[in-house]
């Protein structure tokens, strides 16, 4: 839908400022952060964002990012200001146009005013990729009329019914005396089922009631403590929990606005039935992928993720080919997982490339049944000169990264960070993670390693032992200890991969 307010704008590149609206009917469902985190993303996408407070008598984009305006929306009507003159830059070069705050009369501009403040956007709109207007509550005509001059409404609901009842009437609405026949549907503080659920149970009440307008699925967002915290902070989520999921999954949103999915031949109703039917094979996928990366991310993440790539498989699946649906889906679903998995990689892709290689050598040795533990054959299969043996294997040196947010730090408000601090007598990380292997397999991968190894990882993780004390008792160096344990790690881990598929293969 092409804005009936807002003009089209032509830059010579033949671009044109996209101008959306975020709107509920009922309040308190997050409308304003999701406005707020989505332009911040935006802008981290390399474009340039332009919120409007269009919640006039009661401002909160200026609160929410900490902002101090010297002049708000109000002065444009009081003392004939321009557009410009208001406008204060936030977070990461985003501007926002402040609302005023407890003043009745703005809280219902007439025809006149509201009509004046859409053709000031519309001249300044050629400095902007995107408009985002954070409507009010309520279904009243300053609401209606943003809505309706607008390119896109993004409703935002939750699994409230009362939510679900305003959404729903917010639409009908705006279909009926505004013309909007399209509505994309963001459902937040849920997973990407109940938001799959909710967006069904919308689409059902409309198809019931015959009501001509398009619904569209954009997403859901997750709930957070966290969130809760950045709201205090004054700060967009994105920024002050980057590693969040709920920053993720407002990436992902943003991503999936930014970029388009490209326009559909089949019938909506087609496209869900898709998704639904095939939910079970993104969890199995996920599942897979995450016994895979050791539990470096989630299998509910990758599913989340999971479930835009088969969206886009069953919007993009063509028919006359001859590939089943499915083979095509799993491609989609994996490409969109992996995808998801290197943006969230902190490890340079020097070090991954690394590690493969020392695995793959490792494996290729022993398949061969030759000695895995000769620096000599390892550096001839590795292509690499003897003296940089030791460099190489610091690269490739496993890592493990924990997060607080992972541990539980950040879901309890009251918890003291003392509390975190670890327990002697407590089990280590190291042996939690080995108890949560299957044992009986890791057991027999351990078998398999030269005796030296299993003496290593016996010492390091068993008995606890550091580098140096290991090296007194092998009659090594520290630094002969450290890639004798590199190697063994190496080695077990493509042992059980080996295992992993050959499990994977006799399932199929």
């Amino acid at each position: 839908m092409v804005g009936k307010g807002l003009p089209e704008y032509h830059d010579a590149e033949g671009s044109r400022i996209r101008t959306i609206s975020v709107t509920s009917g009922k309040g308190g469902v997050g409308k304003s952060n999701i406005v707020i985190n989505l332009a911040i993303q935006f802008a981290r996408l390399g474009k340039k964002v332009l919120i409007l407070d269009a919640d006039f008598g009661l401002a909160n984009i200026d609160i929410l990012l900490n902002l101090n305006p010297s002049r708000t929306i109000e002065e444009i009507f009081r003392n004939s200001l321009r557009i410009e003159d208001v406008i204060i830059e936030g977070p990461l070069g985003v501007d926002v146009i402040p609302a005023s705050s407890g003043i009745q009369e703005m809280a219902e501009l007439s025809l006149l005013q509201q009509k004046y403040l859409i053709n000031e956007l519309s001249r300044i709109q050629y400095n902007y990729d995107y408009l985002m207007i954070d409507t009010g509550a309520g279904i009243h005509s300053n609401v209606l009329r943003f809505n309706a001059s607008v390119d896109e409404v993004i409703v935002v609901t939750n699994r409230e019914p009362t939510a679900l009842t305003d959404a729903y009437a917010m639409m009908k609405v705006l279909s009926g005396k505004y013309e909007v026949k399209q509505f994309s549907l963001v459902v937040n503080n849920c997973n990407e089922e109940q938001a799959l659920r909710v967006f069904h149970v919308l689409k059902s009440v409309a198809a019931g009631h015959k009501n001509d307008f398009k619904l569209i699925y954009l997403g859901s967002l997750p709930a957070d403590a966290t969130l809760q915290q950045s709201i205090l902070m004054r700060t967009p989520h994105i920024l002050a929990f980057p590693d969040s999921k709920l920053t993720k999954a407002f990436e992902r949103l943003a991503r999936h606005i930014n970029f388009g999915t490209g326009e559909s031949a089949k019938e909506p109703a087609q496209i869900e039935a898709l998704v639904l039917e095939y939910i079970p094979l993104v969890k199995k996928i996920a599942y897979k992928l995450t016994a895979r990366i050791s539990g470096a991310v989630s299998a509910e993440d990758l599913t989340q993720t999971g479930i835009i790539g088969l969206i886009e498989a069953a919007k993009r699946y063509d028919e006359s080919r001859d590939n089943q649906f499915k083979t095509y889906a799993e491609f989609r679903i994996r490409g969109a997982m992996l995808d998801d998995l290197r943006e969230r990689d902190w490890i340079p892709r020097t070090v991954r490339e690394a590690s493969a290689k020392l695995e793959k050598a490792l494996t290729e040795l022993r398949n061969e049944g030759l000695d895995t533990t000769s620096d000599e054959l390892l550096c001839e299969r590795l292509e690499i000169a003897p003296e940089e043996l030791n460099d190489f294997l610091t690269k490739a040196k496993p890592i493990m990264l924990f997060s607080f947010d992972d541990m539980g730090v950040n879901n309890d408000e009251n918890m003291d960070f003392t509390e975190t601090i670890s327990d002697e007598s407590m089990p280590t990380p190291e042996i939690n993670l080995f108890e949560s292997f299957n044992k009986s397999a890791l057991t027999e991968a351990i078998k398999q390693l030269p005796e030296k190894e299993q003496m290593v990882l016996a010492l390091y993780y068993q008995e606890d032992m550091n580098l140096k004390e290991i090296s007194q008792i092998l009659d090594v160096t520290e630094s002969r200890v450290s890639q004798i344990r590199t190697k063994a790690i190496a080695s077990l881990k493509g042992i059980l991969r080996e295992q992993l598929i050959s499990t994977e293969e006799g399932e199929k």
